[in-house]
């Protein structure tokens, strides 16, 4: 996670820099674009935990899965460690959240099928579409269950 200390935002300040920067570390993705492109390097990077990844066996079956921490709104750094432990001469099985949001693009991309659940109302049909869209463009196969459906 970035962090502007307070002797760095003094050289911003002193360079010119306007005295209102604006920083969101809540919104952090650990990209490190900040840093990068600081002109007078006053953004550094620390260590923030925002989860916990969890491993274990489930009778015949080794489960991983990652828990977000309360309060914390970035779930794909949690995401891309969970999918860092993925052995890949074994079938596995990956859940997301629904929509077409960061998450789910980070937990689908490179899948080699994708199972849709949707409930049958117009607002399930709506993320449907959006979403059956979303993996036309990715090109990864996908097949609808509809929930709630008798």
């Amino acid at each position: 996670m970035s962090k502007l200390t307070k002797e760095k935002f003094e050289l911003l300040k002193d360079a010119g820099c306007s005295e209102k920067v604006l920083v969101f570390p809540e919104l952090c993705n650990s990209c490190g674009g900040c840093v990068i492109v600081c002109p007078r390097k006053a953004i550094s990077e620390e260590q923030h935990r925002i989860g916990t990844l969890k491993c274990g066996p489930a009778g015949d079956l080794e489960v991983v899965y990652g828990e977000l921490d309360v309060g914390e709104p970035m779930a794909v750094p949690v995401i891309r460690e969970v999918e860092r432990r993925i052995e890949s001469d074994k079938t596995v099985i990956l859940d997301s959240p629904p929509g077409t949001s960061c998450p789910v693009i980070e937990t689908v991309k490179g899948s080699d099928f994708c199972v849709l659940v949707t409930e049958p109302t117009p607002f399930g049909l709506h993320d449907l579409r959006i979403t059956v869209q979303v993996l036309e463009d990715m090109e990864i196969p996908f097949g609808v269950v509809v929930n709630r459906q008798d």
